[in-house]
């Protein structure tokens, strides 16, 4: 700086001062040992220290990757380390889509260090990264300077890969594609380069009026606590009563579909607000609730998913993507108890699902005084965190024609300023996103064996995601009808999961 300021130049030239990543204290006492858990690893190549990669030591060997990490997984208390398949690690860590990268992974806890067998690792005091960069220790640092740049300004925290698209704006050039968020980082700016706009919507929802109220074709369901189909006059809302359900339920707008070639509709309740995507209906499950499911006669029964398909279940359940019991009336309750509400889940994974809906989200309502909630399936059958397109699930899921999903999200929207009701929000937004994978045990918590209240919140928040990264793996794009700017909604959307904290 004593330079440029020597030649005149030190309020002329922006300067960006970053660091990679951080660092965290480690020590030699401090190791776990693969071969303490497992045995025999004369077959394995490890890579050892913050973050373990396993695989067999001879090419032409397969390894059993799904029985090493069970070997591995709570195998005593207080353990160290988690591992995983590739497959299954989070979401946020963008780590899975390539051949280079080891089917078994090991996230080891801060100041922890993983090696092969004892003694193995030696570069192991002083300090390292490579943790989870979630962890605080692993932050890095920016510091700008210039005349582009804002004035004595502290920033939130941000992810590294919306640098670039900055520094392409600080010069004035067009960015190639990346996996920045282009606009995200104008509050940064003096005066903005860039001026983002929301993508635009490739599939726009087709009408599925009632025609009847009489279904076509009962779907081999029943609800022997409804006399008659008078009860579906409910779902025959007038444009007025379905103009107050957008505007009770979809605060921020419909979320815009941005694959291609889809063909779905929005079904309005008065007590919720969902869309049916009719060309891959999800799996259905011949018991649903106690004596009551019917099918949703708003839409055709070619397109929608039976009560009877399936004689045998195997190790699917049921699930409704929006619990009956939240409505507030019995009418209201029987409005969701419809075949285009439901889902399949693993049983494991319904309990994950069931005590979100039942004790979390009433949890969370009452810490930020309202929210507004957004749920759905998601699939990612190659792990790419894009959405998968229906060629791509048809290769993964060649067993059947009704494919499972991946993953369930759920993006929870609060006011930043807890005193406001969401719907009444003057101040910043706050977001919590959640990509759950869809397992059928819950092996990864080694409470899970224990009530619900024991693992579960935990579970959700290390499956914490950004609201980007739901984007990604849906195709959906969130809060187009927002009245706040853009820039501002992008930053909302890419905001590091490190950002974001649980309230107690």
């Amino acid at each position: 700086m004593n330079g440029l300021k020597q030649i005149g130049l030190h309020r002329c030239v922006n300067i960006i001062i970053v660091a990679d990543h951080g660092m965290e204290d480690t020590s030699c006492d401090r190791k776990e040992v693969l071969q303490e858990l497992v045995g025999d690893v004369q077959d394995y190549w490890v890579t050892e220290g913050p973050f373990g990669r396993i695989r067999a030591k001879n090419k032409d060997t397969v390894l059993d990757s799904a029985g090493l990490v069970a070997n591995m997984t709570c195998k005593k208390p207080d353990q160290k380390i988690k591992p995983y398949l590739k497959a299954n690690l989070p979401k946020r860590l963008h780590f899975a889509n390539s051949r280079r990268i080891e089917d078994v992974n090991v996230l080891v806890d801060p100041k922890w260090l993983f090696e092969r067998y004892p003694g193995s690792l030696t570069f192991c005091s002083g300090g390292n990264h490579g943790y989870d960069n979630d962890a605080e220790s692993m932050h890095a640092m920016f510091v700008s300077y210039g005349p582009k740049f804002q004035d004595k300004t502290k920033i939130e925290p941000f992810s590294n890969i919306e640098l670039y698209n900055l520094m392409c704006d600080v010069m004035q050039i067009s960015p190639t594609t990346n996996n920045g968020t282009h606009g995200s980082m104008n509050h940064v700016l003096r005066r903005p380069y860039y001026t983002p706009a929301p993508p635009a919507e490739q599939s726009v929802p087709v009408q599925c009026p009632m025609v009847s109220l009489d279904p076509a074709d009962n779907l081999g369901c029943s609800c022997p606590a409804v006399i008659g189909n008078t009860i579906n006059m409910r779902l025959n809302l007038t444009a007025e009563e379905e103009a107050a359900a957008e505007k009770k339920h979809l605060l921020f707008g419909r979320p815009r579909m941005l694959q291609r070639d889809q063909s779905y509709c929005v079904l309005r309740q008065e007590g919720f607000v969902h869309a049916d995507l009719i060309p891959m209906n999800l799996d259905p499950l011949p018991s649903v609730t106690p004596n009551c499911l019917r099918a949703d006669v708003r839409l055709p029964a070619s397109q929608s998913p039976r009560c009877d398909q399936y004689n045998s279940t195997g190790n699917l359940t049921h699930a409704f993507l929006y619990p009956p019991n939240l409505n507030a009336t019995a009418d209201q309750q029987f409005d969701a108890l419809i075949m285009s509400n439901v889902v399949p889940m693993y049983p494991e994974f319904k309990k994950i699902w069931d005590y979100f809906y039942s004790t979390l989200l009433k949890k969370y309502a009452s810490i930020y005084n309202g929210v507004n909630v957004v749920t759905g399936p998601a699939f990612d059958y190659n792990h790419d965190g894009q959405y998968d397109t229906p060629e791509q699930i048809q290769e993964f899921v060649s067993s059947t024609n009704i494919p499972i999903p991946t993953h369930y999200f759920a993006v929870v929207t609060s006011c930043g300023d807890s005193a406001l009701p969401v719907d009444a929000c003057a101040a910043a937004l706050q977001t919590v996103s959640f990509l759950l994978p869809h397992r059928p045990d819950n092996s990864e918590s080694c409470q899970s064996s224990q009530a619900e209240s024991h693992w579960v919140e935990d579970l959700m928040w290390f499956h914490q995601s950004r609201v980007r990264d739901v984007e990604w793996i849906t195709g959906l794009d969130f809060y187009q009808e927002s009245s706040r700017p853009i820039p501002e909604l992008l930053r909302i959307k890419t905001r590091p999961t490190a950002a974001i904290h649980r309230k107690q």
